[in-house]
């Protein structure tokens, strides 16, 4: 696939990719329940606290965890040093703050929406899920040890990849609190294998986070750099064209996914400029889709339209193709 990168003047680039989406800005009042936030971390990293005390606190994380491996896994030197850092960048005013921002737009669109039991915890959570949430218990666990910045020192040391890093910064902190809420009420239907569907699912993943945090861009909501989103602009027809004449749009080839979905330093077109590219392009294109489909069908509400699995339905009424 040709391609070509478009570099106008830094400041135009950066005001219009951080164009946050008015679609979604309301007047959402805080939430009347109160947010709790757990410290699973205080005890854990406290020497003085012993290993029965620590699973009599917390027996779901601890329960079946051998005595030894409790033990060692408590000294661990990188999972201390993460844990001091989360001490000084945050308290737990700053994190109920962040908690209610969300959470009160989700509460919007699910009335039904019951702020989940919170816990945080440093150095346990990998870096690629640092925010898991289970609708069905009202658990929320998060990891803010991944959140410390893409430059933070340690993050490189342990061979985390540049294009993972980009997206620890704080800034992503509560993209990822929306996007693990937004994975859990958005249903999706396992029998649905076409390319076309499965961006159509991420673009709505991605459209509900942004539902969830109005204030945030949808640059912001997919982690893309200034560059990534305008490339993504400029040659949204060069893919679309490539995603037609190679016949993926309705295919059920699981390795598209992992080419043009999942996160990825970059999209695989196979071709000699791919590392130009950003990563999940088929995720972006998928959240177009969407767009489209939601400018003409006004009508439809938000919730309703994220809770239909008629992807190819979507696809054919959004009369998504990009022209240039």
């Amino acid at each position: 696939m040709q391609i070509k990168l478009v570099y106008p003047l830094l400041l135009i680039l950066v005001f219009s990719c951080n164009k946050k989406d008015d679609r979604f800005t309301k007047e959402v009042p805080d939430l009347q329940e109160t947010i709790t936030v757990n410290n699973v971390s205080e005890k854990y990293y406290d020497s003085s606290v012993n290993n029965q005390s620590l699973v009599n606190s917390y027996p779901d994380f601890f329960n079946n965890i051998p005595d030894s491996i409790l033990t060692s896994r408590r000294a661990d030197s990188i999972s201390l040093v993460l844990n001091k850092a989360v001490e000084k960048e945050f308290n737990n005013k700053s994190l109920v703050d962040s908690l209610n921002s969300v959470f009160k737009y989700v509460k919007y669109y699910y009335p039904d929406f019951v702020p989940p039991t919170v816990y945080t915890f440093t150095g346990e959570l990998p870096y690629m899920n640092p925010v898991a949430y289970w609708r069905q218990s009202n658990d929320m666990v998060i990891g803010p040890d991944w959140f410390l910045g893409k430059n933070y020192p340690i993050y490189e040391q342990m061979g985390i990849p540049a294009y993972l890093r980009e997206n620890m910064q704080p800034k992503y902190f509560k993209v990822a609190i929306a996007e693990s809420i937004a994975k859990q009420y958005i249903p999706i239907d396992i029998t649905k294998r076409k390319f076309v569907e499965r961006m159509i699912y991420a673009g709505k993943v991605l459209i509900a986070t942004q539902a969830f945090l109005p204030d945030k861009s949808p640059q912001t909501i997919i982690g893309y750099t200034p560059e990534q989103w305008q490339w993504s602009k400029e040659n949204e027809v060069n893919v679309y064209i490539y995603f037609t004449e190679q016949e993926y749009l309705f295919s059920e080839d699981k390795k598209l996914s992992e080419r043009f979905i999942e996160p990825a330093p970059f999209s695989k077109f196979f071709s000699d400029n791919d590392k130009e590219t950003p990563g999940k392009i088929g995720a972006w294109v998928g959240m177009q889709i969407c767009n489209a489909y939601l400018e003409k069908h006004p009508d439809v509400d938000l919730v309703t339209f994220l809770n239909d699995t008629n992807y190819l339905k979507i696809f054919n009424e959004s009369k998504y193709k990009p022209t240039k």
